[in-house]
């Protein structure tokens, strides 16, 4: 009942406003789906919820990556200037988890402290993680521009999504000087 009143409270969106209170005591529940259900609401209400990120920014430690991923991502939606998530993001990142590739990539030149990791994975085993992280780069755009060499290189994959997707995003990291 816990997990179902939480996802409710999410479709409510920013309506969810006037459960503020009740969201944030529910970040201490002992079943990590309700915390990551709540976590996910409060990032849908948006600033209004900023009361809730220093609860937020307490499970950035929870034991569960699913849990610590749901509340670095409801913080950047209430304050996207809070660095404490970028550690956590980074951790989601280097696991393959494409979900956390796009995050990141829709946080758009604001995410440049999330180029090094994303050079990286330019280069992982698997062509979905590669195809992701060039389009992440390029959604970086400019500010991104020290990753040029790895797009060039990502230019000759043997995939050619991530070949077109490494042209898309060098014209992006191209396109202006930051």
């Amino acid at each position: 009942m816990r997990r179902a009143a939480a996802r409710g409270l999410r479709e409510a969106g920013p309506e969810a406003s006037d459960s503020l209170g009740a969201l944030q005591e529910a970040l201490s529940d002992p079943d990590s789906e309700v915390v990551r259900q709540c976590a996910v609401t409060l990032g849908s209400i948006g600033a209004a919820a900023e009361p809730a990120v220093p609860s937020l920014v307490e499970l950035l430690k929870h034991d569960e990556l699913a849990v610590r991923f749901s509340a670095a991502i409801a913080i950047h939606r209430i304050d996207p200037g809070e660095d404490a998530i970028h550690p956590v993001l980074i951790q989601a990142m280097q696991t393959g988890d494409g979900g956390a590739i796009l995050a990141v990539a829709e946080m758009g030149p604001a995410a440049v402290w999330a180029v090094p990791t994303l050079e990286k994975l330019a280069r992982h085993r698997d062509p979905n993680v590669r195809l992701l992280a060039v389009t992440a780069l390029g959604r970086i755009g400019p500010n991104a521009s020290e990753a040029e060499d790895v797009l060039e290189a990502a230019m000759d994959d043997r995939h050619a999504g991530v070949r077109e997707a490494a042209s898309r995003s060098l014209q992006s990291v191209r396109s202006s000087v930051p």
